[in-house]
């Protein structure tokens, strides 16, 4: 999977490959007042990455309507993680897997960990 702020780069990668999937990472200075599926449709891409601070209900019903997977970073604390897990989102990044590792295995259930270095 690609991923990049750049709209530049991410239209640039899908010319150069079109199969690779590629997630939209969202800096407001690029996108204005967008909806993120707009964003992600535009660019062709598969699927939208934005910081825990920017995710809201709108964005995410909008992913969710349209079937675009979000992944939210940087999710470091426990309530946090459950909030953002019940709330549907598909992928959490973190510097602390070992953290969501016990938050997954007390909910049984599956969500993606992409882990960062910890430090």
């Amino acid at each position: 999977m690609y991923s990049s702020f750049s709209p530049l780069v991410l239209r640039h990668l899908r010319q150069l490959d079109s199969k690779t999937p590629i997630a939209v990472l969202f800096e407001k200075k690029y996108y204005d007042a967008k909806l993120p599926s707009e964003i992600v449709v535009s660019l062709k891409g598969n699927a939208f990455n934005c910081s825990r601070r920017e995710l809201n209900r709108t964005w995410l019903a909008d992913l969710k309507q349209h079937g675009i997977p979000v992944n939210v970073y940087t999710v470091n604390d426990e309530k946090s993680m459950k909030r953002f897990y019940a709330q549907g989102v598909d992928g959490i990044f973190t510097n602390r897997p070992d953290i969501l590792r016990k938050v997954l295995d007390d909910l049984q259930q599956g969500l993606k960990i992409v882990a960062g270095n910890e430090k």
